[in-house]
């Protein structure tokens, strides 16, 4: 009994010891598997699923009239994964010389520079960058002549070139696009800015698996994700206006020796944004060797600064509709003798200037409320990345000097944007709009969204609106020296010259 219990402890003991050895066996070639032979593995995976990334486009951007004002072109980043490379030539599905003379073809370079730059790169090898799809389609193409697979080792980054075929017309208003620190793209600055959410593509994805021979398994059981391009933006902008503007901006600050120069053209009606321009101005196409960086900013909707006497129309539009002057109120019946004091209770034989006299019949609130209406504080809202907002005191913290200043446009700091769309209230009976600079998308399936005219607030009774246009139509009148420019008598125009300083911080 001792002898058949010891037979069968034995028995055990070998059972185990195989199934021990089997243990350490499988570890150890789990091991060899996962670490020594990892890269062959990844390149064997590689042979038999085919995944491809299917690149789109960045969305267009167009002017008023539908010719492109930015677009992108597909580009591609070409690698070699040198294991899989090596791999491949070991299994003898290609050779070293045949991968170098097919790809130097269409790459453009001898064969002996790309044998160079394999042997001087690590395992990720950059070979080219920014080719064209037709020339990453060649590439994929490309078949050993000796064993008729299709050459193995390339891989592909898609990169989106974005060009700006106007150069540099309209460039702070367009923006560029640039990279984070993660290297993606993304829109800085202007509509590529604002819409970049938009106008980013969405990438295809395809996965495939493939038989020993390179045949395509079709019934794999692999799902698509179909490319989308970004949508496509129909601007407000008008090119001929764009381009005069722009002439006109760049000969002024040659004239006058300018540090730098802003214009708007607005439609007062719609608040659609006809032209924009700064100058200096920039070209996006090169955008990284620009070197006065503050052309790359847009003035007309981040810089703020004190209009001086344009204000005066929003200081007589607020008085007038509040009745507290009239179109035949004396301001300064006595006359007046100069500069003078300004005291906080003047007497009443002592008259300080117009404009004052007119902001003194109204309360702090009453013409705070007026600003605000024509919306001297608070952005508006154009669909334009950065704007800012200006600086105007709260009627609660002003005193006697602040509404003398304000009321011809000192003491506060608004940005051109806002002060066109103020005055632009004034044309427009009196109602004030939202300033737009895209007039509809167009996504890829065809689905349009338009923007249509939003009224913000009425700001002024339409008689008052009225009266102030007549008065700055003959201010327009009486300037009209030259006789040159008597035939413009016959368009209804206002003018408001000003002129101020931007106060120092």
């Amino acid at each position: 009994m001792s002898e058949y219990r010891k037979f069968h402890e034995n028995k055990l003991k070998i059972i185990s010891l195989v199934f021990i050895i089997i243990f350490l066996a499988s570890i150890v070639m789990l091991i060899k598997w996962q670490i020594f032979d990892n890269q062959q593995f990844i390149a064997i995976a590689n042979e038999r699923y085919k995944d491809i990334r299917i690149p789109s486009v960045r969305g267009n951007i167009l002017a008023k009239d539908g010719s492109t004002l930015a677009y992108s072109e597909p580009r591609f980043d070409v690698f070699v994964w040198l294991p899989e490379l090596e791999l491949a030539e070991k299994d003898q599905k290609q050779t070293r010389g045949e991968f170098l003379v097919a790809v130097s073809s269409v790459l453009n370079v001898s064969a002996e520079q790309l044998e160079v730059t394999l042997i001087s790169g690590p395992l990720w090898v950059n070979i080219a960058e920014k080719i064209s799809l037709d020339e990453r389609n060649q590439l994929l193409d490309l078949k050993s002549p000796s064993s008729e697979n299709y050459f193995q080792g390339m891989q592909f980054q898609y990169v989106n070139k974005r060009v700006y075929p106007e150069i540099e017309m309209a460039s702070q208003v367009l923006g560029f696009v640039g990279k984070n620190t993660l290297g993606e793209e993304l829109g800085i600055g202007g509509i590529e800015q604002y819409y970049d959410g938009s106008l980013r593509p969405q990438e295809g994805f395809e996965s495939s698996e493939i038989d020993s021979f390179g045949n395509l398994i079709t019934l794999s059981g692999e799902s698509a994700i179909e490319p989308k391009p970004g949508v496509t933006i129909y601007s407000t902008f008008d090119k001929t206006l764009q381009l005069k503007l722009e002439a006109k901006l760049k000969q002024g600050l040659l004239s006058y020796k300018a540090t730098s120069l802003t214009g708007i053209i607005m439609d007062p009606k719609t608040g659609a944004i006809l032209a924009m321009a700064n100058y200096p101005n920039f070209d996006p196409n090169k955008y990284n060797k620009v070197e006065n960086v503050d052309a790359l900013g847009n003035k007309a909707i981040s810089t703020p600064y004190e209009i001086g006497s344009v204000a005066k129309i929003f200081t007589l539009s607020a008085a007038l509709d509040l009745k507290k002057v009239g179109p035949t109120t004396l301001i300064l019946p006595n006359g007046h003798n100069g500069c003078e004091v300004i005291l906080p209770d003047p007497p009443k034989d002592l008259y300080n200037i117009g404009f004052r006299h007119i902001a003194l019949t109204m309360t702090y609130q009453e013409f705070y409320d007026y600003l605000q209406k024509f919306g001297l504080s608070s952005i508006t809202g154009v669909d334009l990345a950065g704007e800012s907002i200006g600086i105007v005191k709260n009627s609660k913290d002003w005193n006697y000097a602040d509404q003398t200043v304000y009321s011809y446009g000192h003491g506060y700091e608004i940005t051109p944007m806002q002060t066109i769309t103020g005055i632009a209230a004034v044309a427009n009976d009196g109602k004030r709009l939202q300033p737009y600079a895209v007039s509809k998308v167009v996504d890829a399936a065809g689905n349009i969204k338009e923007f249509n005219p939003k009224i913000v607030t009425q700001v002024i009774d339409p008689i008052t609106s009225k009266t102030v246009s007549d008065m700055l139509h003959e201010v327009f009148l009486n300037q009209l020296i030259e006789r040159k420019y008597h035939d413009l008598k016959k368009y209804y125009i206002a003018l408001k010259s000003g002129t101020a300083l931007i106060p120092e911080r």
